[in-house]
């Protein structure tokens, strides 16, 4: 997964809930397969270069797969420190 974005989003579904870290500036949560990319289109948009890699397993929970990663980018505009 690392470097890559086609595996996450061959893996997003209709029933994907992203939540967003305390204080950000669109809060969500994003339910659904086109709002969840529409945000990570619209922040992505603003770095020239970015990676997402798993920082944990992927923990199988009935018919739904949860994963915690780590998304870091670099580009121009306001500075931006997310984990």
């Amino acid at each position: 997964m690392c470097g890559t974005w086609m595996p996450f989003v061959t893996c997003t579904t209709q029933t994907n809930i992203m939540r967003m870290p305390k204080d950000f500036p669109e809060p969500g949560p994003f339910v659904g397969r086109e709002p969840v990319m529409r945000q990570f289109i619209q922040m992505r948009e603003t770095w020239d270069a970015d990676i997402l890699e798993a920082t944990s397993d992927f923990i199988d929970v009935a018919d739904h797969v949860v994963v915690r990663f780590m998304w870091s980018g670099a580009g121009r505009g306001p500075e931006s420190n997310m984990r």
